[in-house]
């Protein structure tokens, strides 16, 4: 129980830092990386980071280290059973603003 917390917690904040910290203007990247941790698809969301890192190097220390803790993930197998329903994108803030940060 105390993992599913954990990893919950983890990988909203991630998204949350991720997304507010990079600057990035590439929405379609905010939303693949959502979706793919949403999924659980480990392997996508570092291939994204990755990709976020190109685009953002400013980011890029941030950026590695979230990637590290998703690696982590990966290395260890783990899945969180009982996934929370409102990991949706909709429902996050960067799906409702355009690519300079406003509110569309």
């Amino acid at each position: 129980m105390k993992l599913k917390f954990l990893t919950t917690t983890l990988l909203l904040t991630v998204i949350e830092l991720v997304l507010a910290g990079s600057g990035l203007a590439e929405i379609d990247l905010n939303a693949e990386l959502k979706r793919s941790l949403c999924d659980q698809n480990w392997e996508k969301a570092v291939e994204i980071l990755d990709l976020m890192k190109a685009a953002a190097p400013e980011s890029a220390e941030e950026i590695t280290l979230y990637r590290s803790r998703i690696d982590g993930f990966i290395d260890s197998g783990v899945v969180v059973l009982n996934w929370p329903n409102d990991c949706a994108i909709e429902d996050t803030p960067a799906s409702n603003q355009d690519t300079s940060g406003n509110q569309k």
